[in-house]
């Protein structure tokens, strides 16, 4: 089990609304991760991202404008607003010295523990879904992309009933990387599409950048 998977168990399991770690950033002088139940649409999900210290997340589900992840927006840190641009492609970014987005990743699969929990197929195909409608559902002028630092806490989860994407930065000079919403869409149907169906175990897999700079990740969750 490699560090990044390490991760995305050990934030898989925290319980809505936890508080843990602590990290230096630009944005504010420290970090914490939180974990919050976000509203979009008809569906819940539960998030966990880092936020300022000041941030505390609702005892009720926030709607998606109100939640952790409007404020990793790259509009919300640095008070700029993007329109939207073409799908899955730089273009998308507003920081071009930082963004990801069009580079590919490969494909692996495999469990992260023993046993690992199997998600189900259609709890990943919804969660796809609610990513892919993040650059809508967010808002404007919050766009496409989402910012994230390395260090712990890292990376942001976002997960729906059995199923679960994780995306973390593994940059080796510690910058921030700028990645695209409907490119992780993108990716963890990659994931879904090799490593978890029927037949399958254990079900669950990773797809790692081909630059080493981030990597992303679809799993179950303890329930």
């Amino acid at each position: 089990m490699d560090l990044f998977s390490l991760c995305f168990l050990l934030l898989a399991v925290l319980p809505v609304f936890a508080h843990v770690g602590v990290i230096r950033d630009a944005t504010c002088e420290t970090q914490i991760s939180i974990t919050e139940a976000v509203r979009v649409g008809e569906h819940v999900i539960n998030v966990t991202a880092p936020a300022c210290v000041d941030y505390i997340p609702s005892q009720e589900p926030v709607h998606i404008t109100e939640s952790i992840l409007a404020r990793r927006s790259p509009s919300a840190l640095d008070k700029r607003t993007e329109l939207h641009a073409r799908q899955g492609s730089p273009s998308e970014c507003s920081g071009p010295t930082i963004c990801e987005c069009g580079t590919p990743c490969q494909v692996e699969c495999g469990g992260f523990t023993s046993p690992d929990p199997n998600p189900a197929v259609s709890d990943c195909d919804t969660l796809i879904t609610i990513l892919r409608s993040f650059p809508d559902t967010i808002g404007i002028h919050s766009g496409p992309t989402f910012v994230q630092g390395t260090g712990f806490p890292n990376p942001i989860l976002v997960g729906f009933s059995t199923c679960s994407v994780a995306f973390g930065n593994t940059r080796a000079d510690k910058q921030e990387v700028e990645y695209c919403w409907d490119g992780l869409a993108l990716d963890a149907s990659s994931v879904i599409s090799s490593c978890i169906a029927p037949g399958i175990s254990p079900q669950g897999g990773d797809c790692n950048s081909d630059n080493t700079d981030w990597a992303m990740a679809v799993g179950g969750v303890e329930r």
